[in-house]
């Protein structure tokens, strides 16, 4: 089931009931709307089977990581109208970092009903629990992150912090023949918290203590609701020789959101640090004023998109989109509200495509985005302005071997205006770039080049990511968080046939470039880095079950090295040292 909107809240999503993950970049991402021009990550969810499977898996890794999942489906009446899919998964884990550990609980039932052999609904549930420690990483002396262990944490650790989803869903759709088709889907999230989350706002002048601003912040997932609906009918027709493929559609988001949070504060010495400990915490806070808030934020959105087949190969894409949208804070404490009013926006989108032969074709595209909602507010207390932005992309695709081998290069050029940029200390206040770019080439290649022999890489070239218009200081300097160079290479390999048929094996390598943390003319440079990944499986038949073993072995040569900084130069994420990854897997 394809998801073109989740929200996941703060527990991170789940992938025990995901079929695929896909990443959709340029055009074919912007125009369902809630998504930015450079891309958006797609779940493609498990969905019931008319023949009965069941799956059992145990992992097991470094760091005390254990995980359980279990897979079922199959028809629930004899004559297979009625399907049924449940996805269940248990974590427990730690981790190579003091004092942070998780564990989760999801739950996600699905059941389809095939009305008749035009028509299906699909119910869907997810639950989701669990407890999680937020790391902020480590802060930077100078212009690197600080020398001092990699298991070193500088927050403060409450094993009652937890977070609980749930999600309602339901899809249906409908074809009227053989070209014309109506589809509907509803979900409704619930995201609840009761965590302490400690953000760190700067080294003091003697580059030793940390200062700290931590938030415990409380929401029952009843004051967490987002809603979303969305609509389509897509058809295919002819006029004149031309052959169409049109879709229309609208959808609608709300979310409310409501919650208590209450501050403290601590200097924690990286070099030597010591904890407040949950009971210091609650002493420091029981008279400190409470920040009890709501948020609502509503968009609505009517798309039109035309795809037509024309002579000579050629093949071209026009559509638009309309957004409206508006968002409210209010303080239930003073009662202050602030709002935007609505705000709006008509956004196109198109593209041409040339396919002289089957294996290989050309295209260009342009398209514009409209984010009416950002969250967060401005210094002040305003909320922020709508982002806009606009897209050029250019490329080429073939598909080799029967489209068995598929590769496209393409170059892309993106504006963005009003980008939100979070500040310190509170990380709440945020302020908006007047406009940055990004401009570059991305090749992608993936599929089978032998039996048994598979490959998917990646590489991208960003030489221009920067400021355009800024605060002083910043323009010109370049994008936080987007390296000049990026890429990865993953091959695996699997006997076709002998005595080990079934026995894979492969690696690959991940290498990011050199990267800055802010927007200032004091950029932190996070170095560039490679880590090697190495892979192991082997699957054979037991009785009628099959059974197959894993090993994972990443960041083979224990690579000292920091992926991104989430926030600023004070919260710099650190990598994962070696680690092992056993599971065990039996289907039937």
């Amino acid at each position: 089931m394809v998801r073109h909107f989740r929200w996941e809240g703060w527990g991170g999503r789940d992938l025990a009931n995901v079929e695929r993950v896909e990443a959709l970049k340029g055009p074919a991402s912007l125009l369902y709307g809630l998504t930015a021009p450079g891309g958006v990550v797609n779940y493609v969810t498990k969905q019931p089977l008319a023949t009965p499977y069941y799956s059992l898996q145990q992992q097991f890794g470094s760091y005390d990581f254990y995980r359980t999942t279990v897979d079922a489906t199959g028809p629930i009446t004899d004559d297979k109208s009625l399907l049924y899919r449940i996805n269940l998964a248990y974590k427990d884990a730690n981790s190579f970092r003091d004092m942070v550990s998780s564990d989760r609980i999801f739950i996600a039932p699905t059941v389809t009903w095939n009305i008749s052999p035009k028509t299906q609904v699909n119910f869907e549930l997810e639950y989701d629990y669990g407890h999680v420690v937020f790391d902020r990483g480590i802060p930077a002396i100078g212009n690197r992150p600080a020398d001092v262990p990699r298991s070193r944490f500088l927050g403060e650790a409450d094993p009652r912090s937890m977070f609980e989803r749930v999600l309602v869903g339901m899809n249906w759709s409908h074809a009227f023949n053989d070209n014309w088709t109506l589809s509907h889907r509803f979900t409704a999230v619930y995201n609840g918290i009761e965590t302490y989350a400690a953000n760190p706002t700067g080294l003091n002048t003697d580059n030793r203590m940390l200062n700290i601003f931590g938030v415990v912040g409380h929401r029952p997932p009843e004051d967490d609701a987002s809603y979303f609906n969305a609509i389509n009918l897509t058809g295919h027709f002819d006029t004149w020789g031309l052959q169409h493929t049109l879709l229309l559609g609208g959808d609608y988001f709300r979310t409310f959101r409501q919650g208590t949070e209450q501050y403290y504060f601590n200097a924690v010495d990286i070099y030597n640090p010591t904890y407040l400990g949950a009971n210091a915490i609650q002493n420091q806070i029981a008279n400190a004023p409470v920040v009890n808030s709501s948020a609502l934020e509503q968009w609505f959105g009517l798309y039109l998109q035309d795809q037509i087949k024309l002579p000579f190969n050629f093949s071209i894409l026009a559509g638009f989109r309309y957004d409206g949208a508006e968002n409210e804070y209010i303080d239930l404490v003073s009662g202050a509200v602030t709002e935007n009013p609505m705000q709006d926006s008509l956004t196109p989108r198109g593209g041409l495509i040339w396919q002289p032969i089957p294996e290989f074709s050309v295209y260009g595209s342009y398209t514009e985005n409209f984010v009416g909602v950002q969250s967060g507010r401005s210094i002040g207390g305003s909320l922020l302005s709508p982002e806009t932005a606009q897209q050029w992309e250019f490329g080429a695709k073939t598909e080799l071997f029967d489209k068995k081998l598929m590769a496209t290069l393409a170059w892309f050029d993106l504006t963005k205006q009003n980008m939100a940029i979070y500040q310190p200390p509170t990380f709440i206040d945020a302020r908006a770039i007047g406009e940055a770019k990004t401009a570059g080439l991305e090749f992608d290649v993936k599929g089978e080049i032998l039996p048994g022999w598979n490959i998917i890489g990646a590489y991208a070239y960003t030489p221009d990511a920067k400021v355009i218009k800024g605060y002083p200081g910043e323009n010109g300097q370049r994008l936080p968080g987007v390296p000049k160079h990026g890429g990865s290479l993953f091959t695996t390999y699997e006997l076709q046939a002998g005595t080990l048929r079934g026995l894979k094996f492969g690696g690959g390598v991940l290498v990011r470039g050199s990267q800055t943390t802010e927007t200032s003319n004091t950029d932190v440079v996070l170095p560039g880095y490679a880590t090697v990944n190495l892979l192991t499986s082997y699957s054979w038949k037991v009785g009628g079950s099959k059974l197959t073993t894993q090993l994972n072995v990443n960041n083979l040569l224990d690579k000292e090295y920091f992926p991104s900084a989430a926030f600023s130069r004070n919260a710099i994420e650190v990598g994962t040292p070696r680690t092992f990854m056993g599971s065990v897997r039996v289907e039937y």
